[in-house]
């Protein structure tokens, strides 16, 4: 290939990074285009380097920093870590806009939030931990995305399903745990249990992510049926 070539599939390349990593919508288009665009990326940067054995060996090495967190050996992890990890990262989304298929801090819809929160509270501990094993199920779960519906049918095992149903404002909340979910009966809507009766979601009708007492205060969400669930890492 040409250097002129190489310049303009980096740029596309780039390009397509960029579409992929900022957009807030997470879908399987956007997921291969930033696999492809990270894998243009470089390879177009290994040719660009051409006899430099230096750039080359650099770029290698780049290359095997980024793999390693993936090559770690799997131990058991501390899910009262992740747990904690999890419901600060929930609470720090707090107001960020609704956006439906939304997974970021620029736009997040319900079955997102808890999504997103749990993958990066995963992968954060075992990099801190040199702990494989959340690092892989975190992008598994990144890669393998799953609506509320299909969370609360049990879909590649996330989340067991716990005893209790009814609605949020009258059922018992004796048998869950922060962190546990609320999904409406016919998965529309995904809740998150915060503890001392306060639930968070991405409110569509609210146009935000919203904390609410789930006693006390008058939402939707908050009467209609639903039945709950426990991520498979807190069981």
């Amino acid at each position: 290939m040409t250097p002129r070539l190489l310049i303009i599939l980096l740029i596309g390349s780039v390009a397509g990074i960029c579409e992929a990593f900022f957009n807030p919508v997470n879908n399987f288009h956007l997921r291969v285009l930033l696999i492809a665009g990270i894998a243009g990326a470089f390879f177009t940067l290994f040719f660009l380097a051409g006899k430099s054995a230096f750039r080359k060996i650099a770029l290698l090495f780049i290359l095997l920093l980024t793999l390693i967190p993936f090559l770690l050996p799997s131990r058991e992890i501390n899910s009262n870590d992740v747990r904690e990890d999890y419901l600060n990262r929930l609470i720090q989304l707090n107001d960020v806009p609704y956006h439906w298929g939304g997974e970021s801090a620029g736009g997040i819809d319900c079955s997102g939030l808890p999504r997103k929160t749990l993958r990066e509270a995963m992968f954060w501990h075992g990099v801190k931990t040199g702990n494989g094993k959340p690092i892989r199920a975190a992008v598994s779960q990144w890669w393998n995305d799953a609506s509320a519906k299909a969370i609360s049918e049990g879909y590649r095992d996330y989340a067991t399903k716990l005893g209790t149903e009814g609605s949020i404002a009258k059922m018992s909340y004796a048998e869950l745990k922060p962190g546990d979910l609320a999904v409406s009966m016919g998965g529309v809507h995904v809740l998150v249990y915060l503890g001392n009766d306060q639930w968070i979601q991405a409110a569509p009708e609210v146009g935000h992510v919203a904390i609410f007492d789930g006693r006390k205060d008058n939402n939707r969400w908050l009467k209609v049926a639903v039945t709950t669930h426990r991520w498979k890492v807190f069981e």
